[in-house]
């Protein structure tokens, strides 16, 4: 059973990480003001996090 879940499992993880980094393009060639939005909400997801 484990055989047969890597595979499947990695090829997922890949395929959502690239989905990120397009995500990602995507907003960094939208506008400055939208990244500065999403990294403020990033650290304030960390310090919370933190906080715990």
């Amino acid at each position: 059973m484990k055989s047969a879940w890597s595979p499947s499992g990695c090829r997922h993880m890949r395929v959502r990480t690239r989905t990120q980094t397009q995500t990602q393009t995507r907003t960094d060639s939208t506008t400055n003001k939208g990244q500065g939005k999403l990294t403020i909400q990033l650290d304030y997801l960390r310090d919370t996090h933190d906080k715990k």
